[in-house]
């Protein structure tokens, strides 16, 4: 009982900004089959969880979590994508953790997707575990003017993105980037500028992110100017025009020639 009252206060504190924010931001989420209603100290270890990723993730931007011990354990990871600032990401996680406890109730796993953040919690260990399964893919409808030159910009800049993000350490693995270059096939002289980010949950280690960013990247068609593809574990887009937060991040910590890129 107590739980309930923590978290339905928690709630209440931030669910206008939640609903009204982030109500058509849902991308996808997913209910396990199995009960665990009929084993009150597993349900009481998911309500815990549940509660104690919120809390986190609202203070730190992400978190994980393990309540619970053998046959009750569940296991819980969230964060919050790394350009969003604290009151964006504050009203997504909670409605992600009130979207999970109304649709996925009394589920030993379940995991939802918006486009500023994610949770997850499972009886089963998932920790570090990639899973590059297509979530979503959404395109631009419009062609670059010099394909040739657009699609060496970006393998470059995705070159030096998906180091970054990968190589973040203990950090939220999200790194973001602009790169300009000179088309030379339409237009001679005209500039090509375009703006990407590579993302993985920040519990990947360094070399399965690599390998979820290579697969999303898989996924990219350069016949398009814009691209945004998610995969369960990580993400990558580009456009053609500023589409992050980026004041809410750092000022870029890396300049390499007309690459300019940062991570978190």
């Amino acid at each position: 009982m107590a739980f309930s009252n923590q978290l339905f206060f928690l709630f209440l504190l931030l669910l206008s900004v939640a609903s009204n924010t982030h109500g058509a931001d849902l991308i996808s989420k997913k209910c396990g089959s199995t009960p665990a209603a009929n084993n009150s100290a597993l349900q009481a270890n998911i309500n815990s969880i549940i509660l104690d990723l919120v809390t986190k993730t609202t203070a730190n931007g992400f978190a994980n979590s393990t309540y619970g011990y053998k046959n009750d354990a569940v296991y819980g990871t969230a964060e919050c994508r790394g350009d969003v600032n604290g009151q964006v990401c504050s009203a997504c996680i909670v409605a992600a953790g009130q979207e999970i406890q109304t649709s996925c109730a009394n589920t030993t796993e379940s995991r939802i997707w918006y486009h500023q953040c994610s949770l997850r919690y499972s009886t089963t260990n998932f920790m570090g575990q990639p899973d590059t399964a297509l979530l979503s893919m959404l395109r631009s409808t419009s062609a670059p003017k010099d394909p040739q030159a657009f699609n060496k910009t970006l393998k470059e800049m995705f070159s030096v993105l998906t180091v970054a993000a990968a190589s973040s350490g203990e950090r939220r693995k999200f790194a973001w980037g602009k790169i300009e270059r000179h088309g030379k096939v339409t237009n001679e002289g005209a500039i090509i500028t375009v703006y990407g980010m590579a993302h993985c949950t920040w519990d990947l280690e360094e070399s399965p992110c690599s390998a979820c960013l290579g697969a999303a990247l898989s996924n990219v068609n350069e016949e398009w100017d814009g691209y945004y593809i998610m995969l369960k574990s990580c993400a990558v887009r580009y456009e053609v025009y500023p589409f992050l937060f980026l004041n809410a991040a750092p000022n870029p910590a890396i300049d390499t020639g007309n690459v300019t890129f940062s991570n978190i």
